[in-house]
């Protein structure tokens, strides 16, 4: 709970050699791995038949709005539990306590 990542939405799917890369809210890209395979190259505009029957594949199982409506979620439960924790200050039996925190600095 220390730590805070923007919610990220993302999704990759390969088939054969063509790697698509697909960001929420950005143009997918789309790898040729066998003649890029350190993905330098996006050859979006020069397959866009491979384009579009990648995306059509990978957009049948994912839907970012529905990720983001969860993320939303994880995030407002994550909000409240961290307002109570300050409101409250509950004994933490079973949480690690480091036993030199002037030193370490972990927390």
């Amino acid at each position: 709970m220390n730590i805070k990542t923007p919610a990220l939405r993302q999704r990759m799917l390969r088939r054969d050699h063509l790697k698509i890369c697909v960001y929420d809210g950005h143009a997918p890209q789309l790898f040729d791995l066998a003649n890029d395979p350190y993905e330098t190259q996006d050859r979006s505009e020069q397959m866009p038949q491979e384009l579009s029957a990648l995306i059509k594949e990978v957009s049948q199982s994912w839907d970012p709005q529905e990720i983001a409506r969860i993320q939303a979620a994880k995030t407002e439960r994550t909000e409240f539990i961290r307002e109570w924790v300050q409101v409250t200050n509950p004994e933490e039996r079973f949480r690690w306590k480091d036993p030199n925190p002037d030193q370490n600095g972990y927390l």
